[in-house]
C-alpha cells in the first residue's frame, strides 16, 4: 500500500522555517518498478513534448552515463521575473523512474521569491520526491543552483541545507542542460514554471486591485 506524507506550508515553515513550499513525497515499496499507468503523462501533457518510448530511452541513457542501470532521472526549471515588484515566480519538476515512465510531475507558483530559488527549489523538490536510498540524475538548465549545491555560498544558505538534508540519504547527480534548445522534459519545465509565474503574477494583481 502506497504511503503519501504531504509537507504542507503550515508544516514546512514549522520544521524547515523557510520559504512557503509544499512537497509531496510517495514512498513505496513498488517505486522502482516500471508497472505504471500513463495516467499522469497525460494529464500533464508531458505525451505532448516526449512520448513514452522516447522516455524509456532517455531513461536509460542518462542512467548509463552515470553507470546506473536503475534509478529515477529528473528535469527541472523555475521561472521569475526578478524586477517583478512582488518577486512571483514558478517552479516546475519532472521526475522518470529507470523504465521512462513518469513517477512525479508538479509544478506551482510562488510569491517573494526571485529565478535562482526557484530552480533551487525545483531540483530539491525533485530530489525529495523520490525514496530515500534511491539514485536520481537531475538534469538542470542552472549553472548557478549546481554550483550553489556543489560548492556552498552564503546566498540561499537556507535552501543550500535543505538540498544537503534530502540529498545525504539519496544519491544524486546534478548534470547541466542547455535552457531554450529543445530539450523535450526541459521544455516541459520551463513552460509550466512560466505559467505558474504569470498566473501568481496575475493573482497577485487581482487581489492588489480588488482591495
Amino acid at each position: 500500500e502506497n504511503n503519501y506524507i504531504l509537507y504542507n506550508t503550515k508544516i514546512y515553515n514549522i520544521l524547515n522555517k523557510l520559504v512557503k513550499y509544499n512537497f509531496m513525497l510517495k514512498t513505496s515499496k513498488h517505486a522502482r518498478t516500471c508497472a505504471r499507468k500513463h495516467t499522469r503523462e497525460r494529464s500533464h501533457g508531458i505525451d505532448d513534448y516526449i512520448g513514452p518510448d522516447e522516455r524509456a530511452g532517455l531513461a536509460k541513457s542518462v542512467l548509463a552515463k552515470n553507470g546506473l542501470s536503475h534509478g529515477f532521472v529528473a528535469y527541472t526549471d523555475g521561472s521569475c521575473w526578478n524586477s517583478d515588484p512582488n518577486r512571483c515566480g514558478g517552479s516546475a519538476y519532472v521526475v522518470l523512474d529507470s523504465c521512462g515512465n513518469v513517477f512525479r510531475a508538479s509544478h506551482k507558483g510562488f510569491r517573494g521569491t526571485s529565478n535562482n530559488r526557484m530552480e533551487m527549489l525545483s531540483i530539491i523538490s525533485a530530489v525529495a520526491s523520490v525514496p530515500q536510498g534511491s539514485s536520481i540524475v537531475v538534469m538542470t538548465d542552472s549553472q548557478y543552483a549546481i554550483r550553489a549545491f556543489t560548492c556552498g555560498g552564503s546566498a540561499n544558505d537556507d535552501l543550500i541545507k535543505l538540498y544537503s538534508k534530502f540529498s545525504e540519504s539519496r544519491d544524486v547527480c546534478l548534470e547541466w542542460v542547455r535552457g531554450h534548445n529543445g530539450t523535450p522534459l526541459n521544455e516541459w519545465c520551463d513552460h509550466w514554471a512560466g505559467v505558474e509565474y504569470r498566473a501568481m503574477s496575475e493573482a497577485v494583481k487581482n487581489s492588489k486591485q480588488n482591495g
